[in-house]
């Protein structure tokens, strides 16, 4: 079982958890996401800190809408001056992609701006794209989908320039998978 929390900077403890929030919301809503980044090397097993939500939406107009109520519940709001909406366009979202070389559409809180979320905008990392081999995972109350450690590590090697964390998440997730087939003792 996996718990999402995080230390807050102010002082007040790892009792505020706010990725477990975002997620509770988003299912409360009934929205259509899968979760890939941090989160879902977090929850396949990875021990390493995340700050924010990368999510894979559903465009359609009603899951856009559903999307645009969870966030507006939880504070959030787009880093663009562009309405959450737009993402149901899919010719605005071409825009954002060619025009603007836009991957994601981020949204933060204004209060504490370490809660984001960011929407994957480009057609490789699209819903239909990652739900094919997406695996469900819960943790307390939360049921999610989020992509394969096969499709994680594919994606994290797209990454260019390659990040340091990426790296991090492909040796722990191709270790995951050795340890999964019984290559490789827990301690070696």
């Amino acid at each position: 079982m996996s718990t999402l929390l995080y230390d807050d900077p102010m002082g007040g403890g790892p009792d505020i958890n706010y990725l477990e929030d975002l997620l509770r919301e988003l299912i409360a809503r009934q929205v259509r996401f899968v979760v890939a980044g941090g989160v879902a090397a977090v929850l396949h097993g990875v021990e390493r800190t995340t700050m924010d939500l990368d999510i894979a939406l559903e465009m359609s107009k009603e899951n856009v809408e559903r999307f645009a109520k969870a966030v507006s519940t939880l504070g959030l709001r787009p880093l663009v001056p562009v309405p959450v909406e737009v993402l149901a366009d899919p010719e605005a979202v071409r825009q954002m992609v060619e025009e603007k070389n836009a991957i994601v559409f981020m949204l933060a809180d204004p209060a504490m701006p370490l809660r984001k979320i960011d929407v994957f905008l480009t057609s490789e990392l699209s819903y239909e794209n990652l739900r094919s081999d997406a695996v469900s995972v819960e943790i307390p109350g939360i049921p999610l989908r989020i992509v394969s450690t096969r499709r994680l590590i594919t994606l994290k090697r797209a990454v260019d320039p390659p990040r340091d964390k990426d790296l991090f998440d492909i040796r722990a997730l191709e270790r995951l998978e050795r340890l999964a087939r019984g290559g490789e003792t827990s301690d070696g």
